[in-house]
Order: structure tokens, then sequence, then C-alpha cells
């Protein structure tokens, strides 16, 4: 499975990938004006009662069905899949692409199962494609920025502020799009952290994009915020907020650090 994770320097995003994968391993995406903002709904997490276990098992079957179907060699990106039975590594959903999932895949795992399998099985395959869009979206907006002239330009002279500002809008749609995901499909948000990522995309003037943060049924949301607008947004965000549960919720600006890392000593 494939993540977006904040890095360890300043207007950095990393794409975190597990195991083998077409894609690069680590990467680290350098892109200017991100400004991050994380929001606490209060709400404990609630993963005592089994059920991460219960949606890793859905997945599970989901991939089962894919990996023992005839149809395997036939999906678009063969090449990966088709040479299931000469990889060092299992197959698992993250092998899936979108296009085969929407085509056909999707259809027969929930015909071959249930609509609880098939909607866990498709938060996968589609976040993992949410990660590969959003890096194609920052990654080619460089790259288009670099190689323009523009009047409009940043301090630095080299990009362009509204192509900045489109740039980050599609990647916050990407972010609000992964959370309704969760929500609807995967089923690991609750009413507190629905609540936050929708009062965050209300101030659309000032939010590009809001999700649950983690593995979520509770916990926080990470949203992503117009850079000089953090103090605004989180303003109005704790006033929605207060008028629901009357009380004033821990929202904070935050910056990308160091990751955990292990040493031998």
């Amino acid at each position: 499975m494939n993540a977006v994770l904040k890095n360890s320097k300043i207007s950095m995003i990393q794409k975190l990938n597990f195991f083998r994968h077409p894609i690069a391993a680590l990467e680290n995406i350098e892109f200017p004006g991100m400004s991050f903002v994380l929001a606490n709904t209060g709400a404990k997490h609630a993963l005592v009662d089994g059920q991460y276990d219960k949606l890793k098992s859905w997945c599970y079957r989901a991939r089962d069905i894919i990996k023992d179907s005839n149809c395997v060699d036939d999906v678009k990106n063969g090449q990966v899949i088709s040479q299931l039975d000469n990889r060092s590594y299992p197959f698992h959903l993250r092998d899936v692409a979108v296009e085969d999932w929407h085509i056909s895949l999707g259809d027969m795992v929930r015909n071959l199962s249930d609509q609880d399998t098939f909607n866990r099985g498709k938060h996968i395959v589609t976040e993992n494609d949410r990660v590969l869009r959003a890096k194609r979206v920052l990654t080619e907006a460089m790259c288009g920025i670099e190689e323009s002239s523009t009047e409009s330009q940043t301090r630095d002279g080299s990009i362009s502020v509204a192509a900045i500002d489109s740039a980050l809008s599609q990647f916050g749609q990407l972010m609000s799009e992964s959370h309704a995901s969760s929500r609807d499909d995967f089923q690991n948000s609750c009413v507190e952290l629905d609540d936050m990522q929708a009062f965050a995309q209300q101030d659309r003037e000032n939010c590009y994009g809001s999700r649950l943060m983690g593995g979520g049924f509770g916990g926080c949301t990470i949203n992503l915020v117009r850079k000089g607008k953090e103090e605004e947004f989180i303003s109005t965000l704790q006033q929605k907020w207060e008028m629901k549960y009357g009380k004033t919720p821990s929202v904070l600006q935050v910056w990308p650090g160091e990751g955990a890392e292990g040493r031998f000593v």
C-alpha cells in the first residue's frame, strides 16, 4: 500500500511505498507553498474491537479472488500481474491498476463475494491511484513551471504563483477524495472526523483539501491550507466545531520533521 506523508524537509512530500512496486520505493517531491494544519477531533482511536482486522480480511479476500481468477493474465497491466507465479513477493491489491478494477476486476470481486469486500478492495486500489496522481500533479507542475517564464513569479523567480495554486488545488482535491473513500468504502472514519473534514472543506477560500490521518477511527485530520491563511483557517474551523460540540478543538499549524528511525547502540 502506498502513502503520501509529510517529509523531513519543509515544503516536501514523501511518497512511501511498501514492498516492491512499479514505482520508486521512496521519493521526495519538493514543492513550494505547502502549509499543513492538523485538527484534533478529540475522539480516541477505536481499534480495540478488532475492526481493523476485519477491514484487512476483506482486502485479503478481494486480493485472493483476483489472484485465483483465470483472467489474471488479461488485465491491461499484465506485465505485473501475469508474472505472478514467477515473482519473489506476494500478489496484493497494490498490483491492480485502477483502470483494470473499473473495467472488470471490481465487478468480478463483487460478483464472487459481497459489497463489503468490493468496497474495501476499491478503496485500496483507488487510494494507490490517488497517490500516483498526486505525484504526477506536483512533478508535472514543477517541470512545466521551471521550463516556462511568466510575469507572475514567486520571490525566487522560478515558480509561478498561479501554477502553484493550481497544483495545490488538484492535490487538495485528491486529499478530499481520499477522505471520502475512507468514509464510504473503507469505512475507517467516524462522525467526528467527518465533521472536522466537512467544516474544513466549507472554508473554500483558505483550504485546498482535507482528510483523516493515519488509521482513522478517531484522532486528527490533516488539512492543506493556503499559505499565509493558516490563522484565519484555524479560527474559522474552531468556531464551527464549537458551535456543534461546545468545546474548542486543538488545531495548529504543523511542519514536516525528521521521521522516526532505528539505531543500533
